[in-house]
């Protein structure tokens, strides 16, 4: 509750302030990696609390943390002022000195509530539409996909052009999941100069825009033909390594070593050869040592494996999905998804069974070892490295 009363309007009293330092020092002098992230996540958020956006403001407490978590706290931070246009100009101020996690969360707090929550006020609308404009023309695809998702939720039809112009953009960089947030957007706002595009790509390339852009369609109430079912060898494998690519395959165990401590593998190279295959190559070259785990819900996963640190990042390219009998009970290993067909670097550990994941992502492991510690994850925890083993694990 002490960030909540930090959060609330009027002076803060010298005992609240108190324990904000309380928490800052506990941080500093924690004797585990564990309390020290907990204790040091706390603090940040309440020193983003009491300087709720401003670009002063001691934010000492925050040293040590990735730097996606601090954004998102100070994003969270002046979303908690009460709403109206006072918000929305604070908001719109702490874009421009945010990176591309704290914009996306900036436009998504803006966005909350869709239309009706702007109260009909014009210069809320225009505030929105001005930084918009600016967010779809970034070269983030991140801050693009969350623009694009905004645009749809507010019913931004003013955004056409800086939509078309986006997608443009996105299409030269192959950027798959904010394409199909353009996509959605294409359809939300039903706008008709985007139909071309839409066929196109709706009865060709990857199957998770063929599906989005048939959904965008479907949107506009524009039929189409079902999309040709493509062989499993083109467009999605294209370039999937294969067991023989990585060294000494099959491999069947692996070790992640976090920052926390040692979580035991079972790997599925039988089940889901292409997304072990990748996952050994990926380790292999160091690719995760590192790494950050970026997003952590308790009760229900902990999920790493992406360089950017914020949800958005892989190793390029994609994997297709390769669902099979193991069921997402506790300590089931998935590949992450934007998508169907759209597996690269991040996966994830199941805190729980939980079966409505059943048939939706690969799963390629089975923690046989370390629960506790996948358990005790938090985010700004990270892989050290990732030691493989082609023999099965003897637990």
């Amino acid at each position: 509750g002490l960030d909540q009363a930090l959060a609330r309007p009027g002076p803060v009293s010298p005992a609240l302030r108190a324990a904000g330092a309380a928490l800052a020092t506990a941080a500093a002098a924690s004797s585990t990696a564990s309390g020290a992230m907990g204790a040091r996540q706390v603090a940040c958020r309440v020193a983003a609390l009491r300087a709720q956006g401003r670009t002063g403001g001691d934010w000492a407490a925050c040293a040590g943390l990735p730097p996606v978590l601090v954004e998102a706290l100070r994003v969270g931070a002046v979303a908690a002022l009460p709403t109206g246009l006072a918000r929305d100009q604070a908001l719109a101020a702490a874009y421009g000195a945010l990176g591309p996690v704290g914009q996306g969360a900036a436009l998504a707090a803006l966005a909350d509530g869709g239309p009706a929550a702007l109260g009909g006020a014009p210069a809320r609308r225009a505030l929105r539409v001005a930084l918009w404009r600016r967010a779809l023309a970034s070269k983030d695809p991140a801050v693009v996909a969350a623009a694009a998702e905004g645009a749809a939720t507010l019913a931004l039809t003013e955004l056409a052009d800086p939509l078309l112009a986006a997608y443009a953009a996105l299409a030269e960089q192959d950027a798959l999941e904010a394409l199909q947030a353009v996509f959605a957007a294409f359809g939300a706002l039903r706008l008709t100069a985007a139909l071309p595009i839409l066929q196109t790509h709706a009865t060709s390339g990857h199957p998770a825009l063929r599906a989005a852009a048939a959904a965008a369609l479907a949107a506009q109430g524009v039929p189409i033909e079902p999309a040709p079912r493509l062989p499993p060898d083109s467009d999605v494998a294209e370039g999937a390594p294969s067991q023989e690519a990585t060294r000494d395959g099959p491999w069947r165990a692996a070790v992640l070593h976090t920052t926390k401590g040692q979580v035991a593998l079972r790997l599925w190279p039988e089940d889901a050869p292409l997304t072990v295959a990748q996952f050994a190559r990926l380790a292999q070259r160091g690719f995760f040592d590192g790494l950050l785990f970026h997003r952590v819900v308790p009760g229900f996963v902990a999920q790493g494996g992406d360089p950017r640190g914020d949800g958005w990042g892989g190793p390029g390219g994609t994997l297709p999905c390769e669902i099979n009998p193991h069921r997402y009970g506790r300590g089931a290993v998935g590949m992450a998804l934007a998508g169907k067909d759209t597996g690269g670097s991040q996966f994830f550990i199941t805190h729980a069974a939980h079966p409505h994941l059943d048939g939706r992502y690969t799963v390629f492991g089975q923690v046989v070892g370390g629960q506790a510690v996948a358990d005790a994850l938090m985010v700004g925890d990270r892989i050290t490295r990732v030691e493989l083993s082609a023999s099965p694990p003897s637990r």
